[in-house]
């Protein structure tokens, strides 16, 4: 009697076992509710991280970082002033990760590296009327196909845009450009008679005063033809922003204008 209540007991324990167990990976497999690409607790991995998507959106007093990894994880992003990394943001641990960087200080360079390996700089526009480019940095695969918008903010009566964008051909490839809402698609010019560079145009339609405040004036569609780092940029030659009349708008001598690196990875 007594060694059959011993071998029962050894079964309930085993079965317990196998109860906690199957309680654990049914958690683990739910996710957290909040998130369901995350799960709820760090799995011991053995694969080293892989960043992808790392992209950086930038304003005159703050900066917006995103990025993914390959394996769920809790990084840590450092950041400071050029070339420094003063300050250092521990993130939650999960597959997804989004930084806001507040209280920056306009018209500057700073640096930033995603857990001690994937370094970067990004520089913050300037105050007033500016033109520059959403994301001011992106992280593409060879072959991808992604967007870059063309902001204008803090504009007055602004009703025509002619804008050329330079980049390496060697890198990137233009493949269309639409219109954004800022202006409307009244009228839309697009030039891509050159392989390193891509012209957009855009006039409202006669009796309009022109657009007053913030906002996308045109999405040019690229490719990531080839490794390497690509920079776009916008000579002050290559941009022209006029109001109704046909006149540069106002405050277009002092306007600030913003470029993009284009990182692409095997």
């Amino acid at each position: 009697m007594a060694e059959t209540m011993t071998i029962a007991g050894k079964v309930i324990k085993e079965m317990m076992k196998n109860i906690l167990l199957l309680a654990l990976l049914f958690l683990v497999a739910c996710g957290d509710k909040d998130n369901n690409k995350n799960p709820i607790s760090p799995p011991i991995s053995p694969v080293e991280p892989e960043i992808s998507d790392l992209s950086v959106e930038v304003n005159p007093g703050e900066a917006i970082i995103t990025w993914k990894t390959s394996v769920a994880s809790s990084p840590k992003l450092r950041y400071g002033p050029c070339p420094t990394y003063g300050s250092i943001i521990p993130l939650q641990w999960g597959l997804d990760h989004r930084v806001e960087l507040k209280g920056l200080s306009p018209g500057s360079c700073y640096s930033a590296q995603v857990d001690e390996k994937d370094s970067f700089t990004f520089t913050t526009p300037s105050e007033g009327l500016r033109i520059g480019m959403v994301p001011a940095l992106k992280q593409v695969k060879k072959g991808q196909e992604f967007v870059v918008e063309l902001k204008v903010a803090e504009a007055s009566s602004l009703f025509g845009a002619a804008i050329r964008i330079n980049f390496d051909g060697s890198f990137l490839e233009a493949v269309r450009t639409k219109p954004g809402e800022f202006l409307g698609s009244d009228i839309l010019y697009i030039d891509k008679s050159e392989t390193s560079t891509v012209g957009l145009g855009l006039t409202m339609k006669k009796g309009n005063t022109g657009a007053t405040g913030s906002g996308v004036i045109g999405r040019i569609v690229f490719v990531a033809a080839s490794e390497g780092t690509a920079e776009l940029k916008i000579d002050r030659e290559d941009l022209r922003l006029t109001d109704s009349e046909g006149k540069p708008i106002s405050g277009f001598n002092e306007i600030s204008v913003g470029g993009a690196q284009i990182i692409v990875e095997k």
